[in-house]
């Protein structure tokens, strides 16, 4: 009988322990070690360890990201304030009696002499101002806007740095004197429009004081254009007739008198003033507010804020003009982002339509539309066209915000039979109440001049506060009215 070890066909391998192994498995094709993991078993470096340098350096990369978007973004920040030049000041304007509890965290009272101190670079009233006397200051403070682009239009900025100057000319002549505005009205020179004003400042005195704070004035303020604004001229024509020019533009208009040699207001036909606050959506507290103004008024709801349909019915309830604020594409996209909803220039026919259908879904009641920022927007004559003819049919007027000197919307508009308004007056540029009031003043004036006039303002508290104390005080001759009383395509 054969042994057992003769009868087996096949003997179990024993482990290898360096030989070569003759009977392992074949290593079916494509199954191969790459070049990587050859170097990687020859290295001795793990699959883990890959994945976590794989890991690292995207880490590493997003970092560098975040990193390189917050230098583009101060950047970008400072070129803004470069190009509004340097920060503006603002001065109180009314009597003591009624701004002297000013909300600029930079002024505190000072009782020493009377009037307020300021912190630079906030200038002071006019020393010897006194009670019942109105200061209306041409100083504009350049703080970031929240809801608005900012003015873009350089022509109007150089006429508020005038102003600025002016007033720290007359600051600096220590002779007590009031300033009033006689005139303002809009002029247009070159595709740009610009306020042109007319003043007439009284100095507390005789002749003889006020001929030396004339010639004060005159040296103060040649100095100081040839610093700060070297296209300025100031022009002489009478010892008591001065013009200021900007380039070839004339923007202002000086009248001097001696404190007896009162002057009247500026009178004329009834005029008609009508007031939009725009950005409605957010605060329905401020937004009562404004409906409890005694006064006929206008609201702009932007159509992706939060109470959007119910502010809609709260200005449509207490029977004030509804309209649609719709985002348009800013110039400084996508620095500057004009929020949901928007439209932007390269935009086909059919999403502005569709983006403007669904807008005003969201805003029911509305009896017009203005654009929310739309400097690059309202600047493209293809996309306003497209624009204009989506909400032709409706039955809506269409106001041009006018933050591009270069907007097409508002003639576009009248070309295609639109009943189209425009902005005269921006009441809260800057939020100091000075300033308000200034504008406010500023866009009576023009209603005065034209006829009507339209002035568009935020839900701020320094806005509602002002309007509250210029309804008391406010000067004869000034209608408000409903947007849709004036007159169209002016």
């Amino acid at each position: 009988m054969p042994r057992k070890s003769q009868i087996e066909t096949k003997k179990r391998p024993t482990k290898n322990t360096g030989a070569t192994r003759t009977n392992s498995k074949k290593r079916r094709p494509g199954k191969r070690k790459g070049k990587c993991a050859a170097l990687m078993h020859k290295w001795g470096i793990s699959a883990r360890f890959v994945a976590a340098f794989i890991v690292i350096i995207i880490l590493a990369i997003f970092g560098a990201t975040l990193i390189h978007d917050q230098f583009v973004s101060m950047a970008s920040r400072e070129t803004q304030k470069e190009e509004r030049g340097p920060k503006r000041t603002s001065i109180d304007m009314d009597t003591r009696q009624t701004f002297k509890q000013k909300t600029d965290a930079r002024m505190r009272p000072r009782h020493e002499a009377g009037g307020w101190e300021t912190r630079k670079p906030v200038l002071p009233p006019p020393r010897g101002e006194q009670p019942g006397e109105r200061r209306l200051p041409g100083v504009f403070a350049s703080e970031e806007q929240i809801f608005e682009e900012q003015n873009s239009n350089r022509l109007e900025k150089a006429v508020r740095h005038v102003d600025e100057l002016l007033l720290e000319a007359l600051d600096a002549q220590n002779i007590p004197y009031s300033i009033h505005m006689n005139d303002a009205e809009w002029r247009e020179q070159a595709g740009e429009m610009y306020h042109f004003q007319r003043f007439l400042v009284l100095f507390r005195g005789d002749d003889e004081k006020k001929n030396q704070a004339v010639e004060g004035l005159h040296s103060f303020l040649s100095a100081k254009f040839r610093n700060s604004i070297p296209a300025t001229s100031l022009t002489t024509l009478t010892e008591n007739r001065w013009l200021i020019t900007i380039g070839a533009v004339t923007t202002h208009e000086l009248l001097f008198a001696a404190d007896q040699t009162k002057s009247e207001r500026i009178s004329g036909p009834n005029a008609r003033l009508a007031i939009l606050i725009d950005d409605i959506g957010e605060n329905k507290a401020m937004l009562r507010e404004f409906l409890a103004l005694d006064i006929p008024m206008a609201f702009a709801v932007l159509p992706h804020s939060t109470h959007a349909r119910e502010c809609a019915h709260m200005i449509t309830s207490a029977g004030h003009e509804l309209l649609l604020h719709h985002p348009m594409e800013p110039e400084r996209f996508p620095v500057v982002k004009p929020g949901p909803g928007a439209i932007y220039a390269k935009d086909s026919a059919a999403r502005i339509k569709a983006v403007l259908a669904d807008n005003m879904a969201r805003v029911p009641g509305i009896k017009g539309i203005n654009n929310h920022m739309g400097s690059k927007f309202t600047s493209n004559a293809r996309s306003v066209a497209l624009f204009l003819q989506a909400m032709s049919g409706k039955g809506l007027f269409v106001l041009d915000s006018l933050t591009s000197p270069k907007s097409k919307l508002y003639n576009a508009a009248r070309q295609m039979g639109i009943k189209a308004y425009r902005r005269d007056v921006f009441l809260d540029d800057a939020s100091d109440k000075a300033s308000i009031l200034y504008e406010l003043e500023k866009a009576a004036r023009i209603a005065q001049s034209q006829g009507h006039a339209l002035a568009i303002g935020h839900p701020r508290p320094e806005t509602l506060a002002v309007l509250k104390e210029w309804l008391r005080n406010k000067a004869s001759g000034i209608t408000f009215s409903r947007l849709e009383d004036l007159e169209p395509g002016r």
